[in-house]
């Protein structure tokens, strides 16, 4: 099996390009963050707010974490901070439906970026740090959701 931690986490230029192709793949999607009201997606204005920009950061800071606890073997820290992520994000409306839209945006992104270095391996590496992600998160979304039933 190839390892993600082989191939690092992606280089901070890709934060921007990763959330503005989940807002091309789901345009609605744009407006559920506060910086996406009124704003056209693609548009110069979304790339120079400020809370844009803030948010792109944190998915990727987030992803970066991710692949240093899997390098670490820090699986328990890993389930822990990704459950917690999964309760938060639900709390602000993700929903299971959402998580593929950011795979997709994250995976496109990293093969745009890379080109020919974008091989077989990488992809194989890539797509299980971001099933890691997903799985952690729809548990903790799950955790939400049975806790707000009630």
């Amino acid at each position: 099996m190839c390892s993600p931690a082989r191939h690092g986490p992606p280089p901070h230029r890709y934060y921007l390009p990763s959330l503005v192709r989940i807002f091309e793949i789901a345009p609605g999607a744009q407006d559920a963050f506060t910086f996406g009201v009124e704003v056209e997606t693609g548009s110069e204005e979304l790339y120079e707010s400020e809370l844009f920009q803030v948010h792109a950061n944190a998915l990727f800071l987030m992803v970066d974490a991710v692949v240093a606890l899997v390098r670490l073997g820090q699986t328990e820290k890993l389930a822990e901070t990704l459950v917690d992520l999964g309760r938060s994000h639900h709390k602000y409306g993700v929903r299971a439906i959402h998580y593929p839209i950011v795979g997709t945006a994250l995976i496109h992104t990293l093969k745009t970026a890379l080109g020919a270095d974008y091989t077989p391996q990488v992809h194989q590496a890539w797509t299980q740090v971001y099933a890691v992600i997903f799985t952690g998160m729809q548990e903790g979304a799950f955790y939400e959701e049975c806790n707000t039933e009630k």
